[in-house]
C-alpha cells in the first residue's frame, strides 16, 4: 500500500510472486486516496491496522479479504504533509499504536482493545473471619 496503490505479493512456497490487487473492498477507496498511509501489524488482534489521518482507522485481516473502517472521535487529525508513512507504529509493550503527525505537535496513542474492553476481574472473596470458622 502506498503511492495510491493497494496490492500484495504472495510469498508462499511455489508462488509466482505476481502482484495482486488486495481484494478487500471495505476500505480500498479511502486507503488508495492516501499517498502513504501508515501500516502496522497488531499481533494480538492478528490484523494490519491502517491509519490515513483524521479519526478513522482500517483493520485488514491477514488474508487481505476483509477490511473494516472504524471511526473514533478525537483522532490526531491529518499529518501536515498528508503522509503518514512510518510515523504510525505498533508498540508490543504498550499494546497499541503511536503516531506523531508533525514536529512540534503532541504524540498520540491508540489501542484497539480500549474499544473492546476486557471484563474486570471478579471480586475477591470476602476475608475469612474467626466467626465464620466456628464448628459446632
Amino acid at each position: 500500500m502506498g503511492d495510491f496503490d493497494y496490492w500484495y505479493y504472495d510469498l508462499s512456497a511455489g508462488s509466482s510472486f505476481t502482484r495482486n490487487e488486495i481484494p478487500a473492498p471495505g476500505c480500498r477507496d479511502a486507503v488508495k486516496a492516501t499517498a502513504y498511509p501508515g501500516l502496522a501489524y497488531d499481533p494480538k488482534e492478528k490484523q494490519i491496522v491502517i491509519w490515513t489521518g483524521r479519526d478513522t482507522i482500517y483493520t485488514l485481516d491477514a488474508t487481505g479479504t476483509n477490511c473494516t473502517a472504524k471511526t473514533y472521535l478525537g483522532g490526531p487529525g491529518a499529518p501536515a504533509d498528508g503522509e503518514v508513512l512510518s510515523r504510525w507504529q505498533y508498540s508490543q509493550a504498550a499494546n497499541g499504536f503511536f503516531v506523531i503527525t508533525e514536529a512540534g505537535k503532541d504524540a498520540f496513542f491508540f489501542r484497539l482493545s480500549a474499544f473492546n474492553p476486557i471484563p474486570p476481574d471478579p471480586p475477591a472473596a470476602p476475608p475469612v473471619s474467626p466467626i465464620n470458622l466456628l464448628v459446632r
